[in-house]
Parts: structure tokens; C-alpha cells; sequence
């Protein structure tokens, strides 16, 4: 059965069910929404607007010494965006539960072994790519589910190089970035 809606003036709107539909029910919600949001089913057919969910991108502006054979938090002052206000003190704890895509680089001012490393609630969580003992900089990718309530993530890096290193405060060779791939 289809169900069309004629415009005032000409053309229509025509929604169409499949042959064998079986017994669905899709409740709207109030309102239009605004631009760029899409609906989203909550699995009972319970319809919302959804806007993507936060993103961020953060870099520091002052360079971290990490010691040698240490886990530094790497302290990510300047945020080249975050659209959920869920970036703040070097901590992302997104507001919607979801599975979030990071992406993580270190860049060292001297040659390192040296790793981003991924935390979860304050326990390592991913350790990123160690670029070897004659390397500046090095990265990781990884994908991990956030409550949206209590869940947050930070950047740490290790290296070991022997003595201190300076983690460079450029925001192309070190950053911190996350974006919502998937709500819960």
C-alpha cells in the first residue's frame, strides 16, 4: 500500500511499504529539527533528531618533557574545535554513548622510541605505533565505546631514548583527535 501526499500546486510525496511489511509503527518526533540532523530509530521505531555527535581536535602549545621509560600525559591546551563542548584539561568525555574513532601523533625533538598511548578512564587502553629507537614522531588509530555519561579519554606518550625528551608543541606533529563513528 502507498501513502501519497500531493503538493498545493503540483507534485507529490509517496511512502511505500514493502509486500510483506509486517506490523510496524514509526513515531516522529515533535518538531522539524534544524539543519544537518537526520532521524535516528531507538529499535522501537522511537524516531529523534540526531546532530553526529561530538568531534574534537587538540594540540599543545608548550612542549612536554617525558622522562625516559615513562607514561606522560600529554597536556593538549588549544582545541582546533570541539562540537560538543566535550573537550576540556586534556580530557574528551563525550555527552552521547557510542563507539569514537581516535587518532593520536607525538612528535619528539629528539630521536626516541616513541609512542602515543590511548587512555580510558585513566588505564591504558591502545598503545600507538613506537616508530623505533631512530625516529622524531609516531601515531595510532583506534576505536573505542564511550558511555556519553562518565567514560573519558586522554593522551599519554612513552618513549625511551635514554634521557628526557621534549614532546613538540606544533599542532601538525602532535595532536589528539575523536569523533563519534557510531551512537550506542
Amino acid at each position: 500500500m502507498t501513502l501519497r501526499l500531493n503538493g498545493s500546486t503540483s507534485g507529490y510525496v509517496e511512502i511505500d511499504a514493502p509486500a510483506a511489511a509486517g506490523s510496524n509503527t514509526l513515531i516522529l518526533p515533535d518538531g522539524n529539527g534544524t539543519a544537518n540532523h537526520s532521524l535516528v530509530n531507538d529499535g522501537s521505531g522511537n524516531l529523534s533528531w540526531f546532530n553526529g555527535g561530538p568531534a574534537f581536535s587538540a594540540y599543545p602549545d608548550v612542549a612536554t618533557n617525558v622522562a625516559n621509560v615513562t607514561f606522560t600525559k600529554i597536556n593538549l591546551q588549544v582545541e582546533d574545535y570541539d562540537t560538543g563542548n566535550c573537550f576540556a584539561s586534556s580530557r574528551f568525555t563525550p555527552n552521547v554513548a557510542g563507539y569514537y574513532l581516535f587518532t593520536m601523533a607525538v612528535q619528539a625533538t629528539a630521536l626516541a622510541q616513541l609512542a602515543p598511548i590511548l587512555y580510558i578512564n585513566g588505564a591504558m587502553r591502545y598503545w600507538g605505533n613506537s616508530m623505533g629507537s631512530n625516529t622524531f614522531d609516531s601515531n595510532g588509530v583506534a576505536i573505542a565505546y564511550m558511555n556519553g555519561t562518565t567514560d573519558y579519554a586522554e593522551m599519554y606518550a612513552y618513549q625511551a631514548s635514554g634521557g628526557s625528551a621534549f614532546i613538540n608543541d606544533q599542532r601538525y606533529r602532535t595532536f589528539f583527535q575523536g569523533i563519534l563513528i557510531r551512537p550506542a
